[in-house]
């Protein structure tokens, strides 16, 4: 079994939880060794059991020490022993996994915008410009006002806008 040693550590310096179970003085030091008990949590020998305040404050640790995947098997764990907790069920969604889902939007291609960029820039430099591909759309020195000549003109599908540098 893998076990983690850390000597001369201050006892200020450990989580609060901990220090609060030594009988010693905050500048003492003292040597923390960490290592898998298979027995606690309902592990295979597991005659003791954690109660859920144990396991959340588990929890809460790993996530303050930003070891979120530690922190999700914790978790699962603790639901299946403590089905009716709603606080490990909260946890359990905001620190599931999330999924990327594909957007229906599709946007037309831009390259005659660019294009047309490209030939004209010296022409636009520091203003705002709305392109519809290789047409022009409005020009203006702001884009409150661009977007304003826009919602004027009454334009249809959504052209490119860009400020020219």
């Amino acid at each position: 079994m893998n076990a983690i040693v850390i000597e001369h550590v201050k006892v200020s310096e450990l989580p609060e939880a901990w220090r609060n179970k030594l009988a010693a003085e905050n500048e003492a030091h003292v040597t923390v060794r960490i290592e898998q008990e298979p027995a606690l949590h309902g592990g295979p020998a597991g005659d003791v059991q954690a109660t859920p305040a144990q396991e959340l404050a588990a929890i809460r640790e790993l996530l303050s020490q930003g070891q979120l995947k530690d922190a999700r098997v914790l978790i699962e764990r603790a639901r299946k022993q403590f089905p009716e907790n709603e606080e490990l069920h909260a946890l359990h969604k905001i620190t599931a996994p999330r999924r990327a889902a594909r957007s229906p939007v599709t946007h037309p291609p831009r390259d005659r915008e660019v294009r047309w960029l490209a030939e004209h820039r010296h022409d636009y430099k520091g203003r705002w410009v709305a392109l519809n591909g290789r047409e022009l759309l409005a020009v203006a020195e702001t884009m409150k006002q661009l977007l304003s000549a826009l919602s004027a003109l009454k334009v249809q599908g959504s052209p490119l806008i860009h400020k020219v540098e």
